[in-house]
């Protein structure tokens, strides 16, 4: 026999059954086999280190011998039941794909399931290829229609589950491929949620709200006791000083209850269930136990940003978290804690921002440079990166996080977002996830920037929060060489022709003052010169005709531009405009009201 570490060895025996898939008496004791060898963590390693992952591949022995259950033994089970051909053959079919799930099936889910288990197999996706993971999903509807009379239910559950949840807390990027084929099957994971242990409940919830998309999701978690159970299991850890925790005979660790939060909490409706239920409370009681070692502080900070989103709306939680975070970064100055602790911070502290913007007198933010913000996840970077040279190229001032940080990274974003006239949103399904780019893209709603949406995935619909925030707004589509070329024309013209833009576009021209689209090949017009003194009297005479002519004094420092500008705002975005007339110029509903018809009937060209 040769030794057991030998990967060549294995790797060889692996290939040869794909020649021998009819032969189970052959083929069998191989992945027996494996699934012993694969218990030792050594052997795993061993196996990883010889980059053996080709026997996982597409047409690989592993997607071979899936295929063949497929049609040996899972539509054999399909099928039971459905035809009442007699007790006696009922039972002898049920006995023997009880032996034939027994024999191919178990050896094959264990020996996936102890490999994703691992952090240093890192390659989930050669280890799991779409093939795989259809016929795990597709599998998990006959077995449990059938469960009552399955020998190894809780085996055959609990890893086709784990495979999943391993997956996908290890590469958060496992979701997406995985997420493709799971809506036919959310139904069977909710009743799977419903019916087994406590363990594989936790891992059917947490892949249902992982896995599915926002409108599908946001009614399965308001009944559901097992949160409740977390949640007490939660404040248990808490009075223990962040010791494990005893769940239905099960040991949970505190980084496992956190990891499980994070996860579910992605689900807008889960982060009010938790939030009702104190959550917010006992993590800011963990904070400080010293105890924790570093990851855990991190994880609990990264629910607490998360949940953040919806703190921020709470009277009264808003405050006693930001003062508590206040306490907790005095002792502490790792980067990352401190930076995760600013972030929660920023979201709590947005009504206070948005009071000084509406604060900040009108003609100092029109006389502030202006630029094009571009709003991305790092999924999305070559992308946006070309987007950035497009717009740079066509003389648009252009704002990005690869350059013009400074030491403050949060404060140089926000900054960043108050000085743009326009907001690129990079719209992705990882952007939707990403608490980081969710911070970026509100704080620019709630600052009633223009928000254009630029799609950089195919086929991909928003939903949730940046559904809405998109709205019926015009995309550009922006996901590979055809689309770029079609949407580039469109975009630059109508960031030229933003009014918001013209001081901009002078102050760059100094420095370029060519505006043509010099790295797409696009060419483009250059913004009309906007200069009548004509005009401008026009609508001062108007407001004296109108019986404002008291207005005459504090719009009487507004050159044509500043008209411009103040007419494209009441345009796009006419609840700011409103708010500032009120707070800012003292005016009533009925003078706001006729400014506002006298700056559309205004011709200021």
């Amino acid at each position: 026999m040769k030794p057991k570490f030998d990967t060549k060895f294995w790797a060889h025996r692996l290939n040869s059954v794909k020649a021998k898939i009819q032969d189970e008496e052959f083929w069998v004791p191989i992945m027996r086999d494996l699934e012993t060898a694969s218990r030792d963590v050594q052997f795993r390693k061993e196996f990883v280190k010889a980059n053996n992952f080709d026997v996982f591949q597409e047409h690989s022995t592993v997607q071979e011998i899936f295929s063949y259950v497929e049609k040996s033994v899972m539509g054999e089970l399909r099928m039971i039941g459905q035809f009442n051909k007699g007790l006696k053959k009922e039972l002898f079919e049920k006995t023997r794909v009880n032996v034939k799930l027994s024999k191919m099936v178990i050896p094959s889910i264990t020996t996936l399931w102890l490999f994703t288990t691992d952090t240093f197999t890192m390659n989930y996706k050669a280890l799991l290829n779409e093939h795989v993971i259809e016929y795990i999903l597709s599998w998990l509807n006959p077995l449990y229609v059938n469960e009552a009379f399955l020998q190894e239910k809780d085996r055959l559950f609990g890893g086709c589950l784990s495979i999943l949840w391993n997956s996908i807390c290890s590469d958060s990027d496992m979701k997406y491929p995985i997420r493709k084929h799971m809506a036919p099957h959310i139904e069977t994971v909710k009743c799977m949620s419903e019916d087994f242990s406590f363990d594989q409940r936790i891992l059917a919830l947490t892949c249902i709200l992982l896995l599915t998309d926002h409108e599908r999701k946001s009614d399965l978690t308001t009944t559901s006791a097992d949160i409740n159970i977390l949640i007490k299991a939660l404040h248990e850890t808490v009075e223990s000083k962040g010791g494990d925790v005893v769940i239905s005979n099960a040991t949970y660790k505190l980084s496992e209850l956190l990891i499980i939060f994070v996860n579910i909490s992605e689900n807008d409706t889960t982060k009010d269930i938790l939030i009702d239920l104190h959550i917010v409370d006992s993590l800011l009681h963990l904070l400080p136990i010293t105890s924790l070692d570093r990851d855990q502080r991190i994880q609990t900070l990264q629910l607490l940003h998360k949940l953040s989103f919806k703190i921020k709306t709470r009277s009264g939680l808003t405050d006693f978290t930001k003062r508590a975070l206040d306490d907790f970064l005095i002792t502490t100055n790792d980067f990352e804690i401190v930076e995760l602790c600013k972030r929660v911070i920023f979201e709590l502290d947005q009504k206070k921002r948005l009071k000084e913007s509406v604060n900040t007198p009108l003609e100092d933010k029109y006389r502030k440079p202006k630029h094009v913000l571009i709003s991305y996840n790092w999924g999305s970077q070559p992308l946006a990166l070309k987007l950035k040279s497009c717009l740079k190229g066509s003389g648009i001032p252009t704002w990005m996080d690869v350059e013009n940080m400074g030491a403050d990274t949060l404060a140089s974003m926000a900054e960043a977002v108050e000085n743009a006239f326009c907001v690129l949103v990079c719209v992705s399904e990882k952007y939707k996830e990403s608490s980081a780019c969710r911070s970026e893209a509100e704080y620019s709603y709630n600052l009633h920037k223009d928000t254009v949406p630029i799609m950089m995935e195919k086929a991909y619909s928003p939903t949730g929060w940046l559904g809405i925030l998109c709205g019926t707004k015009k995309y550009y589509q922006w996901f590979n060489e055809t689309t770029i070329a079609t949407s580039t024309p469109a975009l630059v013209n109508y960031l030229l022709a933003h009014p918001h833009a013209h001081r901009s576009l002078k102050e760059e021209s100094v420095e370029e003052p060519a505006l043509e689209a010099k790295s797409c090949s696009v060419t483009s017009a250059t913004p009309k010169q906007l200069s009548t003194t004509d005009s401008k009297e026009i609508f001062m005479n108007k407001l004296t005709q109108h019986s404002l002519g008291k207005l005459k004094d504090k719009f009487g420092t507004f050159d044509i531009d500043m008209l411009k500008y103040l007419q494209e705002m009441e345009r796009r975005s006419p609840d700011f405009l409103w708010t500032t007339l009120e707070t800012q110029y003292g005016m009533h509903f009925q003078e706001i009201i006729q400014f506002c018809v006298l700056l559309k009937q205004s011709n200021f060209d």
